[in-house]
């Protein structure tokens, strides 16, 4: 079996960080729900206004 690991960079406008949160949060209810999604976890970066999504899939 295949196992596919993915790892986005997104870069956000500084003001525009909270707003980027609540997308998020609506969008990984439905990415985590996707056949083949084993994970799917999002970190903030402490110091900059940037987000990386972690995935794994079958």
């Amino acid at each position: 079996m295949i196992e596919i690991k993915m790892i986005a960079e997104f870069r956000v406008k500084a003001d525009q960080t909270e707003a980027f949160k609540e997308l998020l949060g609506s969008a990984l209810v439905d990415t985590r729900s996707f056949k083949g999604c084993r994970r799917e976890d999002i970190y903030e970066d402490s110091e900059k206004p940037v987000f990386y999504a972690l995935s794994d899939w079958d």
